[in-house]
């Protein structure tokens, strides 16, 4: 007979990798699961709190039976009374977290639901499969009272280490820099605390032995009414019970609505990072100082006053609380006037009766300009477009452009439908101008707009050629005024910032009509069949011509069908094209997300400041000499 290895090191070790491996999973989702469900996948929050209420009265039921599988049947040929169970349901476990993170945004709203219940019963199955073995483990590890104490400490190192050394880094990467959200950030994280999890759980299975063996009670039967009798006869476990479950209360939902408090609250959901690392030298103080304190005060008076302590814990932000801090101002902290000015740009916003310049009063765009200079203007076309309206590409750019104001706490100069078309010129209704006629008119545009105020001017196209008419455009109004003025290729940014979003071509065909939505116009898609197909462009033959220059910039021609542009999906009823109309609404907020406006618009101040210098050093060059006009 194999001779056991007496308890030791080996055993503490595995214990600390136990409590980091079921962590790395559990603290994940207890702690952004609720911020990823809201944020990215669109759910109310109030669905998601009745959620995890049924979850945890599901619990109730559920964890003292499985529990009570080892007790009542003992599986594999170790003899060992837990491992078996934690082998069983480790690698669903690290599987829920991906499920639990898996960005399903683009579906409906009912499979997103679906999903979300789906994902969060595997989590909380699994969860439940390898917490309750480890749990009860430290009673057939030894039977030294002692050295049971030793595993209990052990455990809450490895809660602790998973909690401080790895959660307190998710907000680095499920956060930008504006503490906007980044959707991809939080299924990496999931796959690398998966990961770890499998590792951890390998190491408690190999360090820890099981050597209290206990006789085989196979096919006991579980009462669960006895179970219940037995603990409302127990005063002091009920005093145990109640004291848990408000510890959970607050453990659980300090956990969970931590980064929305950051976030919402505070606006600086990137300074979780910083407050758990803060954390640290305190624990390192009191962990040894508890004992004594207890041994001195009482276990429970020590209880009660370090309860006291988490009141105060979350409360209104004081001066200096905010975006940063890092450094000072006048007395002030940088965070302080961060946070003030977030909070004033917050209150205007709401204030504001519409951001669409045409639509604003004289006194509204006066009290604007007191406070900013950005303007969104989005560049659009008149030209076929399959069975979508011929104007789609200039909504597409007047919504996305709404959004960015939005953002960039800007205007939005609508009304500009008719520039150069390209080679959709075949469609009658197409309305073709030149593009250096384009170019007059918006340089016209941007001029009127800088002597009104207006510095910090952005020009959005969907449409591909309108490169051509912006690019020149703004970089001849440099030369001639020295303020730098900005055009974005919204197809570009789709491509290089959401890629991943695009689950097919329809995904987007949902941006056009989801765009019609957000400005009203949802009714102007008509319902149609007849423009849904896969036949080659007639033009198809020239690609490698069209090819040696950005979009239809290389060579003049015109398509030599009206089906080169564009198949559009079948749109039967008005329920399809309110589904495709969501999915497109969607979309588009994430992109706008992703392009971060706010840092956008501080790059273009920072540029300009940079460009002040230049033309102070080079005196000669164009856009120095158009400062002195």
């Amino acid at each position: 007979m194999k001779e056991t290895r007496k308890f030791g090191i080996r055993d503490q070790i595995g214990y600390v990798c136990g409590d980091m491996a079921g962590s790395f999973v559990n603290l994940y989702v207890d702690a952004f699961f609720l911020t990823f469900c809201t944020y990215v996948l669109g759910i109310k929050a109030a669905w998601m709190g009745s959620m995890f209420l049924f979850a945890r009265l599901w619990d109730a039921f559920n964890d003292p039976m499985i529990g009570s599988f080892p007790d009542r049947w003992q599986i594999g040929k170790s003899g060992d009374k837990f491992k078996p169970y934690i082998k069983i349901a480790m690698i669903p476990l690290a599987v829920s977290g991906l499920l639990c993170f898996a960005d399903v945004s683009s579906w409906g709203s009912l499979a997103k639901h679906v999903w979300v219940v789906f994902a969060y019963i595997v989590y909380g199955m699994s969860y439940t499969g390898t917490s309750m073995p480890f749990g009860s483990m430290a009673s057939v590890v030894t039977n030294d009272p002692v050295e049971r104490t030793k595993l209990s400490r052990a455990r809450s190192i490895g809660g602790t280490i998973v909690g401080i050394g790895a959660i307190s880094l998710v907000p680095q990467f499920v956060f930008n820099k504006s503490g906007d959200v980044v959707a991809s950030g939080f299924f990496k994280v999931a796959v690398v605390f998966g990961i770890l999890s499998i590792i951890c759980y390998c190491l408690l299975l190999h360090f820890t032995t099981e050597r209290v063996r206990q006789p085989k009670t196979e096919g006991q039967k579980f009462h669960y009414g006895k179970v219940l009798k037995s603990v409302f006869k127990n005063r002091p476990m009920l005093g145990v019970m109640l004291a848990t479950v408000g510890s959970l209360l607050f453990i659980t939902g300090n956990s969970q609505l931590g980064s929305y408090l950051y976030k919402e609250f505070y606006h600086a959901p990137q300074v979780l990072t910083l407050v758990s690392l803060i954390s640290i030298p305190i624990m390192l103080v009191f962990f040894p100082l508890i004992p004594k304190l207890s041994q001195k005060y009482g276990k429970r008076n020590v209880i009660l006053v370090c309860s006291g302590y988490n009141f105060p814990a979350v409360r209104k932000p004081g001066p200096g609380v905010g975006r940063k801090v890092c450094s000072s101002r006048g007395g002030r902290t940088v965070g302080e006037d961060n946070r003030r000015e977030d909070d004033e740009r917050r209150s205007r916003m709401e204030e504001m009766r519409t951001r669409i310049l045409p639509r604003m009063l004289n006194d509204e765009v006066e009290a604007y300009l007191t406070r900013g200079d950005v303007i969104i203007v989005p560049v659009g076309t008149v030209e076929l477009h399959g069975g979508l309206p011929l104007d789609s590409e200039t909504v597409i750019s007047e919504a996305f452009a709404l959004r960015m104001a939005e953002a960039a706490d800007g205007l939005v100069l609508t009304g500009l439908p008719y520039f150069y078309a390209g080679a959709t010129a075949i469609g009658r209704g197409t309305t073709q101008v030149s593009v250096r006629e384009g170019i007059d008119y918006l340089g016209a545009i941007a001029r009127s707009l800088l002597r009104q105020g207006f510095k910090r001017q952005i020009y959005v196209s969907f449409h591909g050629p309108a490169h051509m008419t912006c690019c020149p455009m703004v970089r001849d109004f440099f030369d001639e005024t020295g303020v730098p003025i900005l055009y974005m290729d919204l197809t570009m940014q789709m491509i290089q910032s959401a890629k991943d979003l695009f689950k097919s071509l329809d995904s987007f065909h949902s941006i056009t009509v989801g765009a019609y939505q957000m400005m009203g116009r949802l009714e102007d898609v008509p319902f149609t069949a007849g423009y849904c197909h896969q036949e080659p462009q007639t033009t198809k033959q020239f690609d490698h011509l069209f090819s040696l220059a950005y979009q239809s910039g290389s060579i003049g021609y015109c398509f030599g069908d009206a089906k080169d542009h564009m198949s559009t999906p079948a749109i039967p009823d008005a329920a399809r094209r309110k589904e495709l109309a969501d999915e497109g609404e969607v979309l588009i907020n994430e992109i706008v997300k992703r392009l971060d406006m706010k840092t956008i618009t501080e790059e273009m101040r920072s540029l300009e400041a940079f460009e002040q210098d230049v033309m102070k050093r080079y005196p000669w060059i164009p856009a120095s000499g158009g400062q002195r006009r």
